[in-house]
Formats: structure tokens, sequence, C-alpha cells
């Protein structure tokens, strides 16, 4: 074999204090920090050991703790300016490798909990040949635990759940040869608290290990119990939709939250500010936009805002809820005339105005919930704000369609909705979101929103607060006639989001439940 000293090792590590969430149930913040520093630990032991046969080792991250075992480790070091978005880190990598010569790249995630030297010279000598791609898929979700690239920029990457079949299927495209490693070991992931039992069951003189055997004795009741909470999976949610008997998902999902929030249930002390109803959407059930009015006023004025405000600090509140609707100026010429007159072409460069003047003078917290945002937008109003919010409502499209709730709302569609929340995830912009359940969506559709929410949350750790809020008819709309969800139905949705997302997640129900019922699961 000839000497692949043209190989560099890439590495992306998220920050250290948004890592392995979906471990909450059992490791608290910092022992879930130390997780994953220990890990980076190991991964660049087991590469080190072998500078023989790779010329370098790349790690990309924004994480200063990273940085400083990188660097002990003689690794170069490249931002990833704090996206935590793992494809962007390793392209940068990927670009870093090419501005040092190098020829191919062994791209090996930071979190490969049982990594060793001998893997390692066994994948690099796999790689071999030009045009050639050696993986390893992950055995839980086919994800992509090491991939081996010759040339390094051979492929797009696509690193998640469902990853290896599709980095394999892309490189078959260009006629690369595909070596698939044994993956007994390395198809590992701690991602989950089954995975610790599993992973504590393997032989191994790692830092991991003696970590996690630390935190209880190795083979105990007491260890096996701490680890067999973990989130429901898309499928086994699916498995509760025809459930009709609520007690033993009730309790399940009590002693979930209970595990995180004990006997404490957390409210705001908030005052609404309406900064306009107008909005462009005509959602079916909604009572809070409206039509220009002769007469009246499209926006609040300045000290018509500051007058409510003070009025809530007065009253105790912390914080000012900016409540208002989608765009209007892209569907009354009312909103646009009155804008100008205020000096302002958007609402929302209006609502910027008005949300540093009211904690300017007032002190208190802005919240802003002012509908779809891009990137730019989102990051003005985080200059004006501590947390940001839209609701999800529904992952579904078919409620766009003619005869449903959201039709000829263009601001409902789930997907440019699910995208804001992603953008805000970027920017790590404290983030509400939720459902609405009752206007026309089934449990599957309930479901597959949650998991949506909860897979945006697992890669950013921006989502504060998940609403489950439930329809009441309202006189004068369209679905006035329509019935509103049951006790029941409500109480389902809430246990069901209660065991798909961590226990630490706070979740918001409205308070036309009973207080019985509300302590029961939230």
């Amino acid at each position: 074999m000839r000497e692949q000293t043209d190989i560099w090792a890439v590495v992306p590590v998220k920050r250290f204090a948004i890592a392995k969430r979906r471990l909450a149930s059992v490791l608290s913040d910092g022992e879930r920090a130390e997780l994953a520093r220990l890990m980076l630990h190991d991964v660049l032991a087991a590469l080190a050991h072998c500078k023989a046969h790779i010329a370098g080792m790349v790690v990309v991250t924004a994480d200063a703790a990273a940085t400083a075992l990188a660097e002990e480790y003689g690794a170069s070091v490249v931002s990833d300016e704090e996206r935590d978005d793992i494809n962007a880190a390793i392209r940068l990598g990927l670009d870093c490798v090419a501005d040092n010569g190098g020829e191919g790249a062994l791209i090996v995630p930071s979190d490969v909990p049982h990594l060793s030297p001998e893997r390692v010279v066994q994948a690099v000598e796999a790689i071999g040949m030009p045009n050639t791609l050696v993986a390893i898929p992950a055995a839980d979700d086919r994800g992509t635990n090491l991939l081996g690239c010759r040339p390094a920029h051979a492929i797009p990457l696509c690193f998640g759940p469902g990853s290896f079949d599709n980095h394999c299927k892309a490189a078959r495209a260009q006629g690369m040869t595909v070596r698939v490693l044994p993956h007994d070991d390395l198809g590992l992931d701690l991602d989950r608290p089954k995975n610790l039992d599993d992973f504590l069951a393997l032989n191994s003189n790692t830092r991991t290990h003696a970590f996690l055997v630390s935190r209880g004795a190795k083979d105990t009741p007491q260890l096996e119990n701490r680890f067999d909470d973990d989130e429901l999976t898309r499928e086994e949610a699916y498995g509760f939709v025809d459930l009709r008997d609520l007690d033993a998902l009730m309790k399940r999902a009590a002693a979930r939250r209970d595990r995180a929030h004990g006997q404490i249930i957390s409210y705001s002390r908030k005052v609404f500010i309406p900064l306009t109803k107008l909005c462009r959407d005509v959602c079916h059930y909604c009572t809070f936009a409206q039509p220009p009015r002769a007469g009246e006023r499209a926006f609040l004025t300045c000290d018509e805002v500051l007058a409510i405000a003070r009025a809530g600090r007065a009253a105790g509140c912390k914080e000012a809820l900016f409540t208002l609707g989608d765009k209007p100026e892209m569907r009354y010429r009312a909103a646009r005339e009155e804008l100008a007159h205020l000096g302002h072409a958007t609402t929302l460069s209006y609502l910027a105005e008005m949300a540093h003047l009211v904690f300017e003078e007032t002190g208190l917290l802005p919240h802003l919930n002012p509908g779809l945002l891009d990137a730019d937008d989102l990051a003005a109003l985080k200059k004006v704000s501590v947390s940001q919010g839209i609701m999800l409502e529904s992952a579904s499209a078919r409620l766009m369609q003619k005869g449903g709730p959201h039709y000829g709302s263009p601001d409902k569609n789930p997907a440019a909705r699910l995208m804001t929340i992603r953008l805000a995830g970027e920017q790590h912009i404290p983030f509400t979101t939720g459902i609405l359940i009752g206007i026309g969506e089934t449990r599957r559709e309930r479901v597959d929103a949650l998991i949506a929410l909860r897979d945006l949350h697992e890669k950013y750790g921006h989502i504060q607060e998940i609403i489950i809020q439930n329809f009441r008819p309202k006189s004068g709309t369209r679905m006035a006639d329509v019935p509103p969800p049951s006790v029941e139905e409500h109480l389902w949705t809430i246990a069901v989001a209660r065991l798909i997302f961590p226990p630490s997640m706070s979740i918001q129900a409205p308070p036309n439940l009973s207080p019985g019922a509300l302590r029961r699961l939230v």
C-alpha cells in the first residue's frame, strides 16, 4: 500500500453546552457537556496515534474548550462561527484540507464513542486508490459515523439520520468505489439513554467509558434504571394514536415531567401589546386579525405602546409580548400608508423601534411574535428582544387546501414556518413555538409536527417552550360551528408531547383545562 500522507482527519465539534440534549433525562447539563468533551478527547487521542497514516487533523468548532483540547493534540482549528451545523462545519474543514494540499479526508464526528487507532488505520487503508468512498453507518438511524473520501470534496454532504445510504448513493452515481467497513462497535452512537447501557456493556478503556461508569456502578440496576427512559420515536408515538385509556400514558408523562420540574408550575408575568391587528392571512378560526376600519388607525402609536407597557410594569409584569398580524402591508394599502407616516417601510421595522422603546423606557423584556421571518429579519429583531416565537400550529400542508382552516393564508405554510424556526436556531435565538389542535388535523399529524420541532431543538437547542393550544370556536368566524377538541384529546396531546421532548422542556397548556388536569401533565 502506498503511504497515505495526503489524507487528513476532519472532526466537526458541536458546542459542548448544547451537545447530547436527548440525554437530558439521565444526565445534567454539566454532565452532558463533560461527556461531549471526553468523547472528543478520545477521538483526538485515537487519531493522534496514527500520525504515520494521516497528514494532520482539522477540528471545526465554535467551542472554546474544544479549541483548547484540539490545540493540545496539535490539530488545526477552524471556527464555524457558532452555526453548529455539522455539514457546514465539515465543508469548512475540507476547505482547510484543500488549502494544506490534502487530497483525501477522513471525516470523524467528535462523538464516535469507540474509535481506536486500529480502526483509523483500517479506514485510511481502505480509501486506498483515488475515487473511493469509505463509510460506516450508525446502527440506530443509518446516519454516518465515519466517512473517508478521495478526493475530499467528491460528494455533497448530508450528515444526519439516513445519511449513510445517501452518501453511498451519491458516490456510486459518480462512479466511485464504495467500501463499507465493519461497524459492530463504531456504529454505536451515544444519543439516547438506551445507548449508554449498550456502550457500558463493551470492554473499553476510554475516558468516556470511565466517566459513565463513575456515574453509577456498571451493570447495576441503579444505572440501568437511570438510562431507561428515552424520548419517543415517531413510530412509538404513532403507536399511541388509537389509545383511548389515558391513565397509563398520563402517569408516564407526569413521571417524566417530575424528574425535571418537580412540583413547580411556572408562568410569565407579561403584558400583551397588540401592535397591529391587520394581517395578510385569513385563518378561518381567528378573531385577532381584523381588516382596516374607517376612522381607526392600523397601528398603535408609540404613546399607546408605552401606556400599555407602563400599565403592565405597574401591575408587576416583567415581559412585553408584542402580538401582531403577519406583514399586513403586503395586503393593505392602509397599512403601507400608515407605516410611511410613522417613518417605516415595513411592520417589522416599526416593531423593532417599539420593542427598543419599551425596553429603554420601562425595562420590560420584549418577546416578539411577528410571523414568518428570514435570517436578516431575525438578526435585526434579535438586537431588540430577549426571545421570539412563532406557532407551527400544524405540520400538515393539507390544512392549506381549499376548505381547510389555512386556505388563503400563505404564512401558515408548515415548511415556511419550520424554516423560520430553523433560522432562529442557527442564530441561537431563544424561541417559543407549539401546535394548535382541533382544527382538522389528525393525531398522526400532531405527532409529525412535534417530531419536526424536536428535530430542530435537538440540532440547535433554542426552543424554550412548547405550547399545546386547543382550538375554541368563536362567533363570526367560518369555524364557529366546529366543535372544540375534548379535554381527553387535549390531555392525550400534552402527554405525547411530554414523552416526545426531553423532560427539561417547558410545555405550556392554556388555563381552560381544569387545574387538576393541568397538574397531572404540564
